[in-house]
């Protein structure tokens, strides 16, 4: 542990219970309150309530920025990138 976390730790624990009920209680909230203004902000920025999509990341600017040239010879390249199914760490199953 590092000093930091061990003061924070002594200081948490040197605390009488109410105040770190307390404490806990506001943390709580705290979390509670931005949840909720994160989920109406999805909500009205959407649109509509009824229309939110929740899909996968689609990563199509990667796919294009690792493209091959044309002229490239795909049957030397790696089994593991094209067909991870067949292959375990490098060696047919």
């Amino acid at each position: 542990m590092t000093y930091w976390e061990g003061w924070l730790e002594g200081w948490w624990d040197a605390l009488p219970e109410k105040k770190q009920r307390h404490y806990l209680l506001c943390f709580f909230a705290g979390y509670a309150a931005i949840t909720i203004m994160v989920i109406t902000s999805l909500v009205l920025g959407s649109g509509s309530s009824h229309n939110i999509e929740i899909r996968h990341i689609e990563t199509s600017g990667l796919s294009k920025a690792i493209s091959l040239p044309e002229h490239t010879d795909k049957s030397m390249l790696p089994d593991t990138v094209t067909n991870k199914k067949n292959y375990t760490y490098g060696k047919r199953r």
